[in-house]
């Protein structure tokens, strides 16, 4: 037999906890065709004193909003993410109405760019894989399909429940997603439209999910002062309905709330050892990122962007929302006082450049948080048109986060999307989370044995998603495999200067293809859309 690649001289990490062991690895065609001394292939990786992983499986990412503008994701596959879950937090791109097409792509705004590929021209699940295929992404897409997205194409931007045949339509177009093969479904609870949601519609979903055995992924709508009681709910509606669940990004903001998530985790081990599947997933830093708009009360967002910018030209509503955030009067996160201006920067904001990488406190001038402040931040919020994404810094405490991070339910996510580089200040877990996690983390703080880590983000998440064939290192599985240096395997970017790929990575393998070798990204771009079984 001849191999078209063989990684010659590997440790094997394969992907299930198992100890370390020294072999070579044959691929033929999309295939693991052999393990055990083999022969040169067309193309030998030297992997001598190097380990040689399952490619990283991404449990919680956002990738569906940039790669029909980066195709190469090259922030991913340069720190050995071989698939992405995404679709998360609510917020997919399918289905869409043309009713209310314009509106969502408004409010995605900030995360899909004003990049010509995003021009809204699909409708459902198959018609936007297909627009991916065409595009020859670099690595494989699990998508979910995003709650507040089928409830945009149902209902808009409307802060009401939904009629009876509107709450049907949700159920019809969900069913529909999940026959063209969606993986899951995403709950974003702390973002418009899902925000506007109430227990018996997410009831009604998780039901349908249920039935269709796929995970349902829920960032709830409080990571704050009332993140446990968040995590009570969820479990009550998980055994309710039977549906498998998922702790998107889990953790506890702000100092008042720190600790809190270990009670949340003791309460998910003892619903997990009553029965209820409840798991989930985190990323190694202790800052977060999303869109400015969450530093505003959800319900400004009624109507929509062009709504939520109107009010901020009203001077009645400047005033209630202003009161409202400083009486901390938000359903959710008030994330405006739990982190002030000066713990809020700018990553991305292409109506003010020259804001990037700078924090509010520092844009706007003002320290204290009050009337006035908000009023300022306002008026910036307008100038920019409300499209700017930010990075949270300290959100969590760092021993929350390694408990989170060492808890046995954990999958490893990075919450990032694809950049491009130099664009931007986005946060440095879109280039460095697999190299934090196995090096600082994992590595240096001893926290995890490395064939756990390793675990954490190849076998877990394909598991939980139903990602066949990948995760694990065996013959006839798909030739998904990453090779790095387990003593120099370390991420180089921070929040100032975050467009650094990782150190100590050789080479990584998507679908049979080299998308890496010898620490640099190739042109072959063998990424697909996975699609899950009907």
């Amino acid at each position: 037999m001849t191999f078209d690649i063989v990684v010659r001289g590997g440790y094997v990490a394969d992907g299930a906890g198992n100890p370390l062991f020294r072999t070579d690895v044959g691929v033929c065609g999309d295939r693991i065709a052999a393990l055990g001394r083999l022969p040169d292939g067309r193309t030998t990786v030297d992997a001598s004193g190097r380990v040689v992983a399952p490619g990283f499986i991404d449990a919680h990412n956002h990738v569906d909003h940039g790669i029909l503008r980066c195709p190469e994701a090259r922030n991913f596959i340069l720190q050995g993410f071989t698939t992405s879950v995404c679709g998360n937090c609510g917020l997919s791109l399918t289905p869409l109405s043309d009713e209310h097409r314009e509106a969502l792509a408004r409010y995605m705004g900030p995360f899909v760019g004003a990049a010509p590929e995003y021009d809204w021209g699909w409708s459902d699940f198959a018609s936007f894989a297909r627009r991916i295929e065409a595009a020859r992404p670099a690595q494989n897409l699990a998508i979910l399909t995003g709650h507040g997205t089928l409830r945009a194409a149902v209902m808009g931007f409307e802060d009401r429940p939904p009629r009876e045949r509107e709450l049907d339509r949700m159920r019809e177009l969900l069913e529909r997603e999940f026959d063209q093969g969606a993986c899951g479904l995403s709950f974003g609870l702390a973002y418009p439209p899902g925000s506007y949601a109430g227990r018996e519609e997410i009831a009604a979903l998780l039901s349908v999910a249920a039935r269709r055995g796929r995970r349902c992924a829920f960032h709830m709508a409080s990571e704050s002062t009332t993140v446990t009681e968040c995590v009570d709910e969820l479990l009550d509606l998980a055994r309710e309905t039977g549906a498998a669940v998922e702790v998107s990004h889990h953790k506890a903001i702000g100092r008042a709330n720190r600790g809190k998530i270990f009670e949340t985790l003791r309460t998910m081990e003892r619903a997990r050892a009553e029965g209820t599947d409840i798991l989930c997933d985190a990323y190694p830093y202790v800052a977060g990122s999303t869109t400015i708009l969450s530093l505003l009360p959800a319900w400004v967002a009624e109507g929509g962007v062009e709504a939520l910018l109107a009010r901020l030209r009203d001077g009645t509503q400047r005033s209630r929302i202003a009161e409202a955030i400083l009486r901390d009067d938000v359903p959710g996160d008030n994330l405006m006082l739990l982190q002030g201006w000066g713990r809020v920067l700018i990553g991305s904001c292409p109506a003010d450049p020259a804001s990037e990488g700078r924090n509010l406190a520092d844009i706007l001038n003002r320290q204290t948080m009050d009337a006035e402040s908000i009023g300022a931040f306002m008026d910036w919020l307008l100038r920019i048109g409300g499209t700017a994404l930010m990075v949270l810094l300290d959100e969590q405490s760092e021993d929350d986060l390694m408990h989170v991070l060492g808890h046995p339910l954990t999958a490893l996510g990075s919450d990032a999307w694809a950049v491009r580089s130099g664009e931007g200040c986005p946060h440095p877990r879109a280039y460095g989370t697999t190299a934090r996690f196995l090096g600082r983390i994992a590595r240096d703080r001893g926290l995890l044995r490395p064939e756990e880590a390793v675990r954490r983000m190849t076998s877990a998440p394909a598991q939980r998603y139903g990602i066949a064939g990948r995760g694990l290192i065996a013959e006839g599985l798909f030739a998904d495999l990453v090779v790095f240096d387990p003593e120099a395997f370390l991420d180089r970017g921070d929040f100032l200067d975050p467009h650094h790929p990782p150190s100590g990575l050789s080479a990584v393998i998507v679908n049979g293809e080299a998308a890496v070798l010898n620490g640099e990204q190739t042109t072959r771009r063998a990424g697909r859309v996975l699609r899950a079984s009907a």
